[in-house]
């Protein structure tokens, strides 16, 4: 299974074929390790190094019920495939910011179902510390301003989820499905 902004190389494919053929059913998952590229660069630090998300997995396999960022519900531990796939997930500036408006969204509801609640150091101090993760214990800074642009963009992330589950809080209204 792979994501639209996803690409699996011809070596991945070849890789999938033989654990395919071998069918011996263990494990029932495989994650897949994930070259991430950020406009036009790809990132190597920052924790995007270490994506590995679940790709190869047997039918009888299910996702959570997350609309966003969903993963396979695995039974004991996952393989892990040797070729990566290659991961674009924006091509604009635009197209991150409407993805950032929509997965915040879905991510302060389904908080907010559960019954999480809003404290300031939420909305301070938790962007403050995803940008000082990623750029400095995590080494974004070594992808230049790829990496610092990248760290920022990720702070705000944090931000806007929260200040989602805050506005849902208060009452704003649903967002109108288009």
């Amino acid at each position: 299974m792979v994501d639209a902004d996803e690409r699996a190389s011809p070596a991945l494919g070849a890789e999938v074929a033989r654990l395919v053929a071998a069918n011996d059913g263990e494990p029932g998952a495989y994650r897949a390790p994930r070259r991430n590229f950020f406009f036009g660069r790809e990132i190597l630090h920052g924790g995007w190094e270490r994506d590995r998300p679940v790709r190869l997995f047997r039918a009888d396999l299910r996702y959570d019920e997350r609309p966003v960022h969903e993963h396979v519900i695995t039974r004991g531990t996952a393989g892990t495939l040797h070729e990566p796939l290659l991961h674009t997930p924006y091509a604009t500036l635009s197209e991150y910011f409407e993805k950032l408006g929509r997965y915040s969204r879905h991510w302060a509801e389904q908080h907010a179902a559960r019954g999480r609640r809003t404290a300031l150091a939420d909305v301070v101090l938790r962007p403050a510390v995803r940008m000082v993760s990623m750029l400095l214990w995590r080494g974004g800074w070594r992808d230049g301003m790829h990496g610092v642009v990248l760290a920022s963009l990720a702070a705000m992330s944090v931000a806007a989820k929260y200040a989602q589950l805050w506005a849902l809080e208060r009452g704003a209204p649903p967002e109108k499905k288009i």
